[in-house]
């Protein structure tokens, strides 16, 4: 039986202070998330105003967090992170998506 070249994941984009990348990471770890990519110096408008990444100090840089989760694990993925952006600040972005099978 052929593989079916696509699964459905939910996608999950995080932007956050780099000072608080970290706790997002260990609750993805924490929920069984084996896999993220780290963006650095995003750059945006929020409410917050401007989100540079020119900053000598890095303390107003932002990164993006993007990773596909397994819909079994999001409700504990949703569950973790939420204190940590009540906490910290930040925007996270859910949707549904396709992970193309290789």
């Amino acid at each position: 039986m052929e593989q079916d070249p696509m699964r459905e994941v939910k996608r999950l984009e995080v932007v956050i202070d780099a000072l608080h990348v970290e706790a997002v990471l260990r609750t993805l770890h924490d929920a069984g998330v084996d896999g993220y990519t780290v963006v650095r110096e995003a750059s945006g408008w929020g409410d917050r105003g401007a989100r540079r990444p020119d900053g000598i100090s890095g303390v107003f840089e932002n990164c993006l967090i993007l990773c596909a989760v397994d819909p079994e694990v999001m409700e504990q993925v949703t569950t973790g992170l939420r204190p940590v952006l009540q906490r910290h600040g930040g925007v996270a972005l859910l949707s549904d998506a396709q992970w193309i099978t290789h």
